[in-house]
């Protein structure tokens, strides 16, 4: 069977493999930038996937001798691994760099325009679709550099960027951007939503059970209510609490009534029309049950796009609970003592993520020993300057915002919100909203709006 002509050239990838397992830029790149259905054969998927997986997970490359080891009872492999041990690379890396990231333009390109190619005939409906594969292929084209290069060509770049804006002018006319919100009626007016295409980190802090994962599963219930596809990565907590957390959330039924399967079967039915016809997003869980389990930003991000590829659904918001039990892309093993640094890497690395693809991020993350006599003060709010671990995710994010509640607020179920960073909007001060925990309703619309008014 013939290559298809975007595949990638065997020698090419022979010498990429073999540089790689010698030097770790090259294997970066390699992890990066490669797709493995652009490779010529599963077998060399099999290999790709066995050094993609090492790097993730211990942040250095495979030697041949462990792949060696790893594929010794399939003799077709072992015979191509032979052939890459054996390969000459007479190229630098920027050189491999350069050819690499010209075959990968050129795939981008003929399967980008066969996609168009197919959305066109569609018809009028399919035109609007077409334009918007363009778009993204563009920005794709635009933002591939596998040498990490800052610098923009102006003689290079003019026609990527005249069909870029043209596409731009086109869907901005007829599709315009749906945005997320927080569903807190203060936050929404203040932000006018929040942007997908811009970057957008929104990190909550609060004190241990103060809140934070109730906050967090009303931003993916509301925003999967509004039409947004969501990805929910649960780093603390079970798959079935998570679940049942989201069940509750969205129809205010207590989870304990539905853990105990007690829930009328009229009731169980009118919800579930309700859920199926006017909950018009879908919310993706991802739970980390096992102790010693743990996913990295890379494997988030890898979660998002193996999503939107087999579900054909564009993840739109994610939310992350909580922040600081994520590794690092790197997976680097921190000291406690450099906390505060590990937090801003990922909050970095988690905004790279929302720029990159088109999602609004939401992360809660726990304040760290705050004296609970300040807290029960009506008065204090918790803020970047009052707990350590903040002060390294204030930079990268679009907002902080912290709960705060004293002994006799939480019985009057009453919180105040405080606005730490907005990006856009003013900050610095906080504000009062109802809450209903006991039916796992972070926000009680109607009870907040009615004290604003009494």
């Amino acid at each position: 069977m013939r290559e298809k002509k975007h595949h990638f050239n065997k020698n090419l990838v022979n010498e990429v493999i073999g540089l790689a397992l010698r030097n770790k830029d090259m294997m970066a790149t390699m992890v990066d930038h490669v797709r493995e259905e652009l490779l010529p054969d599963d077998d060399y998927r099999f290999i790709f996937n066995a050094l993609r997986k090492h790097w993730l997970t211990y942040g250095k490359s495979m030697s041949i001798g462990m792949l060696f080891q790893k594929f010794e009872d399939d003799d077709d492999i072992f015979d191509l691994l032979e052939k890459i041990r054996d390969t000459e690379v007479d190229n630098t890396p920027d050189e491999l760099s350069d050819q690499l990231e010209e075959y990968i333009r050129k795939s981008m390109f003929v399967t980008g325009y066969e996609k168009i190619g197919v959305a066109y005939n569609k018809g009028e409906k399919g035109k609007k679709e077409a334009l918007k594969i363009l778009q993204t292929l563009c920005e794709d084209l635009n933002n591939l550099s596998l040498k990490g290069n800052t610098y923009d060509r102006v003689m290079g770049g003019f026609t990527n960027r005249s069909l870029q804006a043209r596409a731009n002018r086109v869907l901005e006319d007829d599709l315009p951007e749906q945005k997320a919100y927080f569903g807190i009626d203060f936050l929404d007016h203040l932000s006018g939503g929040l942007s997908k295409k811009k970057g957008n980190l929104v990190v909550v802090m609060g004190s241990s059970g103060g809140g934070k994962t109730k906050c967090l599963r009303h931003l993916g219930a509301h925003n999967a209510k509004l039409g947004l596809n969501v990805l929910h990565v649960q780093l603390e907590g079970t798959r079935d609490e998570t679940l049942i957390g989201y069940d509750a959330t969205i129809t205010g039924v207590p989870m304990s009534t539905i853990e105990s399967g007690l829930l009328d079967l009229d009731l169980l039915e009118s919800y579930d029309f309700y859920i199926n016809k006017k909950v018009k997003g879908e919310i993706f869980v991802k739970a980390y049950e096992k102790f010693g389990e743990s996913a990295s930003t890379a494997d988030v991000r890898k979660m998002i796009l193996d999503i939107e590829k087999t579900s054909d659904k564009k993840i739109d918001v994610l939310v992350l609970d909580y922040l600081e039990l994520l590794d690092t892309a790197d997976r680097r093993d921190w000291a406690p003592k450099d906390e505060r640094h590990k937090r801003m890497k990922i909050a970095n690395e988690l905004m790279d993520i929302s720029k990159e693809l088109h999602c609004v991020v939401f992360a809660a993350t726990q304040a760290g020993l705050v004296d609970p006599e300040k807290l029960n003060e009506p008065t204090f709010v918790l803020t970047r300057y009052n707990v350590s671990e903040a002060k390294g995710i204030i930079k990268p994010a679009t907002w902080l915002i912290t709960i705060n509640r004293t002994r006799e607020e939480l019985e009057d179920e009453m919180a105040r919100l405080f606005i730490d960073k907005s990006r856009y909007t003013k900050a610095g001060f906080s504000f009062d909203i109802c809450t209903k925990y006991g039916h796992e309703r972070f926000y009680d619309k109607k009870r907040t709006m009615m004290s604003m008014t009494a």
